[in-house]
Protein backbone atom coordinates (compact mmCIF):
# COMPACT_ATOMS: atom_id res chain seq x y z
CA UNK A 1 0.00 0.00 0.00
CA UNK A 2 3.00 2.16 -0.50
CA UNK A 3 3.91 2.53 3.47
CA UNK A 4 7.36 1.37 4.13
CA UNK A 5 7.94 -1.46 6.10
CA UNK A 6 10.81 -3.24 7.08
CA UNK A 7 11.16 -6.89 5.76
CA UNK A 8 12.54 -9.50 8.76
CA UNK A 9 14.85 -12.06 7.61
CA UNK A 10 16.02 -14.54 9.99
CA UNK A 11 19.08 -17.66 9.32
CA UNK A 12 21.00 -19.57 10.74
CA UNK A 13 24.55 -19.02 11.07
CA UNK A 14 27.33 -21.98 11.98
CA UNK A 15 24.35 -24.43 13.12
CA UNK A 16 22.38 -23.21 16.04
CA UNK A 17 23.12 -19.71 16.30
CA UNK A 18 20.60 -17.58 14.99
CA UNK A 19 20.44 -13.51 13.53
CA UNK A 20 17.45 -11.64 12.73
CA UNK A 21 17.45 -8.52 11.34
CA UNK A 22 15.02 -6.01 10.00
CA UNK A 23 16.34 -5.01 6.40
CA UNK A 24 14.68 -1.97 4.07
CA UNK A 25 13.72 -3.66 0.69
CA UNK A 26 12.75 -2.53 -2.54
CA UNK A 27 9.42 -3.85 -3.80
CA UNK A 28 9.70 -5.72 -7.26
CA UNK A 29 6.97 -7.08 -8.13
CA UNK A 30 3.59 -8.20 -6.42
CA UNK A 31 0.68 -10.61 -7.27
CA UNK A 32 -2.18 -9.10 -5.04
CA UNK A 33 -4.99 -12.32 -6.18
CA UNK A 34 -2.02 -14.74 -4.59
CA UNK A 35 -0.61 -12.98 -1.88
CA UNK A 36 2.42 -13.09 -3.24
CA UNK A 37 5.35 -10.65 -3.32
CA UNK A 38 8.86 -10.55 -4.70
CA UNK A 39 11.40 -8.17 -2.61
CA UNK A 40 15.09 -7.03 -3.04
CA UNK A 41 16.68 -6.48 0.69
CA UNK A 42 19.04 -3.72 0.48
CA UNK A 43 22.61 -5.35 0.71
CA UNK A 44 23.98 -5.53 4.36
CA UNK A 45 27.27 -7.49 3.41
CA UNK A 46 25.40 -10.67 4.11
CA UNK A 47 25.53 -13.90 1.60
CA UNK A 48 21.83 -15.69 1.66
CA UNK A 49 21.16 -19.41 0.80
CA UNK A 50 18.21 -19.82 -0.63
CA UNK A 51 16.02 -22.69 -0.65
CA UNK A 52 15.67 -25.48 -3.22
CA UNK A 53 12.36 -24.77 -5.04
CA UNK A 54 10.36 -28.55 -6.65
CA UNK A 55 10.00 -27.77 -10.25
CA UNK A 56 8.16 -29.97 -12.80
CA UNK A 57 7.08 -33.69 -11.92
CA UNK A 58 3.42 -34.41 -9.62
CA UNK A 59 4.59 -33.31 -6.00
CA UNK A 60 1.22 -32.22 -4.84
CA UNK A 61 -0.95 -35.24 -4.43
CA UNK A 62 -3.44 -36.30 -1.55
CA UNK A 63 -2.00 -37.70 1.23
CA UNK A 64 1.74 -36.76 0.53
CA UNK A 65 3.12 -35.16 3.77
CA UNK A 66 4.79 -31.87 3.93
CA UNK A 67 6.82 -30.17 6.82
CA UNK A 68 6.17 -26.21 7.60
CA UNK A 69 8.84 -24.29 8.91
CA UNK A 70 7.65 -20.51 10.35
CA UNK A 71 7.36 -18.30 13.24
CA UNK A 72 4.00 -18.57 15.14
CA UNK A 73 2.62 -15.36 15.57
CA UNK A 74 5.46 -14.24 13.68
CA UNK A 75 7.90 -14.74 15.15
CA UNK A 76 8.02 -11.77 18.11
CA UNK A 77 7.37 -14.11 20.65
CA UNK A 78 9.61 -17.23 20.30
CA UNK A 79 13.59 -17.92 19.51
CA UNK A 80 12.94 -20.54 17.58
CA UNK A 81 11.53 -21.81 14.25
CA UNK A 82 8.59 -23.96 15.13
CA UNK A 83 8.32 -27.39 12.58
CA UNK A 84 4.74 -28.18 11.74
CA UNK A 85 3.55 -31.48 10.02
CA UNK A 86 1.13 -32.11 7.54
CA UNK A 87 -0.91 -33.91 4.90
CA UNK A 88 -2.05 -32.86 1.56
CA UNK A 89 -6.25 -33.11 1.53
CA UNK A 90 -6.65 -31.54 -2.29
CA UNK A 91 -5.72 -28.92 -4.34
CA UNK A 92 -8.82 -26.60 -5.34
CA UNK A 93 -9.47 -22.86 -6.61
CA UNK A 94 -10.84 -20.45 -4.95
CA UNK A 95 -12.29 -17.64 -7.18
CA UNK A 96 -8.48 -17.38 -9.25
CA UNK A 97 -6.80 -18.46 -6.75
CA UNK A 98 -5.48 -22.24 -6.28
CA UNK A 99 -5.04 -23.62 -3.17
CA UNK A 100 -3.55 -26.57 -1.79
CA UNK A 101 -5.68 -27.65 1.39
CA UNK A 102 -4.02 -29.60 4.36
CA UNK A 103 -4.78 -30.70 7.24
CA UNK A 104 -1.92 -28.65 9.21
CA UNK A 105 -3.00 -26.11 11.54
CA UNK A 106 -1.25 -23.11 11.19
CA UNK A 107 -0.95 -19.83 13.14
CA UNK A 108 -1.22 -16.06 12.25
CA UNK A 109 2.22 -14.81 11.60
CA UNK A 110 2.89 -18.02 9.92
CA UNK A 111 2.04 -16.56 6.73
CA UNK A 112 4.58 -16.80 3.90
CA UNK A 113 6.39 -19.83 5.99
CA UNK A 114 7.73 -22.20 3.25
CA UNK A 115 6.40 -25.85 3.07
CA UNK A 116 8.46 -28.38 1.99
CA UNK A 117 7.82 -32.11 0.51
CA UNK A 118 8.84 -34.55 3.93
CA UNK A 119 10.52 -36.71 1.22
CA UNK A 120 13.07 -34.36 -0.67
CA UNK A 121 13.09 -31.43 1.19
CA UNK A 122 12.15 -29.06 -2.01
CA UNK A 123 9.46 -26.01 -1.49
CA UNK A 124 6.44 -27.00 -2.93
CA UNK A 125 4.62 -24.10 -1.72
CA UNK A 126 3.55 -21.03 1.10
CA UNK A 127 1.59 -20.88 3.56
CA UNK A 128 -1.43 -18.22 3.31
CA UNK A 129 -4.13 -19.16 5.83
CA UNK A 130 -7.42 -20.79 5.34
CA UNK A 131 -11.02 -20.64 4.55
CA UNK A 132 -13.92 -21.21 6.65
CA UNK A 133 -17.76 -21.61 6.45
CA UNK A 134 -19.47 -18.58 7.65
CA UNK A 135 -20.67 -19.16 11.47
CA UNK A 136 -18.50 -21.76 12.01
CA UNK A 137 -14.85 -22.57 14.18
CA UNK A 138 -14.00 -25.10 11.47
CA UNK A 139 -11.23 -23.68 9.40
CA UNK A 140 -9.43 -25.85 6.38
CA UNK A 141 -5.75 -24.17 6.25
CA UNK A 142 -4.15 -23.42 2.81
CA UNK A 143 -1.28 -22.81 1.25
CA UNK A 144 0.26 -22.03 -2.41
CA UNK A 145 1.59 -24.37 -4.50
CA UNK A 146 4.92 -24.10 -6.28
CA UNK A 147 3.68 -24.16 -9.67
CA UNK A 148 2.17 -20.21 -8.78
CA UNK A 149 4.68 -19.36 -7.21
CA UNK A 150 7.61 -20.27 -9.97
CA UNK A 151 5.12 -18.92 -12.73
CA UNK A 152 5.63 -15.37 -10.84
CA UNK A 153 9.39 -15.66 -10.31
CA UNK A 154 9.59 -16.45 -14.20
CA UNK A 155 7.76 -13.47 -14.74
Amino acid sequence: DGTRQKARVSFSIMGNQTLKTYNDFTLVKIDRDNDIALLKLVDQGIKYSFLPIKRGGDYLKPLDEFIMAGFPFGGETYQSISFTTGRIASINMIGNRKAVFSDMFGKPGNSGSPIFNKENKCVIGLFWGGISQPNTNEMIHCFTPYDVIWDFLKK
